[in-house]
């Protein structure tokens, strides 16, 4: 998802070094996921989310339901750009045909006020690295999304490093509830560059954010300097530092099987 984890960006962060990359190939059974972006002028919000409760979330909720679905979310982007977009929803499942039954019905219902009034719209069909999510909602929360752009041939050097030094982190999260999900993804339908990487995590509140970036400050400090310095040089390395991307959104409803 659109641009997956920001929370290895807070480990980035505090080391001052550049964006990190993950693995081009996964390593597991993929979840598939679709997502789609609009920028929908601020008159049109309202419209947006009324229409998306009225018409698009009893199919999302259905496919859940019915397996078609592992989860669903909608989100309003709250880092705004002069030309980035302000809303979003996605849905993933294990299968292309699951994710092709809901997306068809979507778009058989009639027009969303605020994404047809939107300025601009892009979609993007992606598969995970990794996966991982408990059962949780329909509830808020929040969306955390960053964008690398691994360097020719890095992809599995990377991996290594990620594994080791964020996963066992983002696992521990999980398991504590301060995260919901989390993945790895990288574009299944190429329409940019296919050195991108996204990761993303959902967490049900803003003290769990805070809990987040706290554990890994945390990990970070139990590091020992050459430890601290290997990786500042892997992140250089890796991945090219000026095209990284990050995406902070509101989570108005999701839900995870």
């Amino acid at each position: 998802m659109p641009s997956n984890c920001r929370r290895v960006l807070w480990m980035a962060c505090l080391l001052c070094l550049a964006p990190l990359a993950l693995a081009a190939q996964p390593m597991e059974a993929p979840v598939y996921s679709y997502v789609a972006e609009w920028s929908v002028p601020r008159a049109q919000w309202g419209d947006f989310t009324y229409a998306f409760d009225r018409v698009q979330r009893p199919i999302l909720e259905k496919g859940l339901a019915d397996g078609s679905l592992i989860s669903w979310g909608v989100y309003t982007n709250i880092v705004h750009t002069e030309d980035g977009i302000t809303h979003g929803v996605w849905f993933a499942g294990a299968t292309l045909a699951g994710i092709e039954k809901v997306r068809i019905e979507l778009v058989r219902q009639p027009p969303n006020q605020g994404m047809t009034a939107a300025t601009k719209h892009r979609d993007y069909l992606l598969q995970s690295v990794v996966h991982r999510g408990k059962t949780a909602g329909p509830a808020g929360g929040y969306l955390s999304v960053a964008g690398w752009l691994v360097k020719p041939g890095k992809g599995q050097e990377w991996r290594k490093v990620w594994e080791k030094n964020f996963q066992p982190v983002m696992d521990e999260l999980l398991a504590k509830g301060t995260l919901v999900s989390y993945g790895l993804d990288t574009e299944y339908s190429h329409t940019m560059d296919p050195g991108w990487h996204f990761a993303f995590t959902v967490s049900p509140s803003a003290d769990a954010e805070d809990k987040v970036s706290a554990a890994f400050r945390a990990a970070f400090e139990k590091k020992t300097e050459e430890e601290r310095a290997a990786l500042r040089k892997a992140f250089l390395d890796l991945t090219v530092a000026e095209a990284h991307r990050d995406m902070w959104a509101l989570l108005s409803a999701y839900a995870h099987k």
